[in-house]
């Protein structure tokens, strides 16, 4: 498997999260036939990306919220 590549932007460059995703999309692609191969299921494998996509949207929607928060004055 090719190894993923090394950021090459800073920590806080607004594109970081898109290059980040694109730099990681191979593995991510192929995660469920590796996982398959280590005798997971089917439906083990859809289930835990099921709860991965939700966390992460959940985590998502808490950024929001607390970004979208008045100030206390």
């Amino acid at each position: 498997m090719p190894k993923i590549p090394a950021p090459n932007h800073p920590n806080f460059h607004p594109d970081r999260d898109i290059l980040s995703l694109a730099a990681m999309k191979a593995d991510y692609q192929t995660l469920p036939d590796r996982a398959q191969a280590a005798d997971w299921s089917r439906v083990d494998i859809a289930i835990a990306l099921m709860v991965q996509e939700a966390e992460n949207n959940f985590l998502a929607m808490e950024t929001a919220i607390v970004l979208a928060a008045p100030k206390p004055h």
